[in-house]
């Protein structure tokens, strides 16, 4: 599973779809919907949407503050894949549009033990956790 995550703390305010990461929860997944996302279901302060986003289908999760009230994260995830290269390859281009939109990271930790290998033995170590990419 390869997921982005777009979240706002004390930061300046992003948006997701054009859409500010900020205010009510309910209107933030009202216009959500306006863009043609569907609602699949809420759990604790998370509510979950399916729609397209970059042009893939995607879930997108809608993170709400402790009180349910105010939104303050969203998260995409993608669907698995059980090729290296196309985790790889997927991973390089959400980097490449974020570093576009919004500059270099100030810190930036990678591992990948092999970009070119499809090998299923590094899915394995992925799954396990020894492959690391912060």
């Amino acid at each position: 599973m390869l997921f982005a995550v777009i979240n706002i703390m004390a930061q300046e305010h992003l948006s997701f779809k054009g859409i500010p990461i900020e205010g009510s929860m309910t209107a933030f997944c009202q216009k959500l919907k306006a863009k043609g996302f569907t609602q699949m279901g809420r759990d604790n302060n998370v509510t979950m949407f399916t729609g397209d986003f970059t042009g893939r289908q995607a879930t997108v999760g809608v993170g709400a503050t402790d009180d349910g009230k105010s939104v303050h994260s969203v998260v995409v995830i993608f669907d698995e894949s059980s090729e290296w290269n196309t985790l790889v390859n997927t991973y390089d281009y959400y980097k490449g549009l974020y570093i576009r939109k919004y500059g270099e990271p100030s810190a930036c930790r990678e591992h990948n033990p092999s970009r070119q290998d499809s090998n299923i033995s590094l899915m394995y170590e992925l799954g396990q956790g020894t492959v690391l990419s912060t």
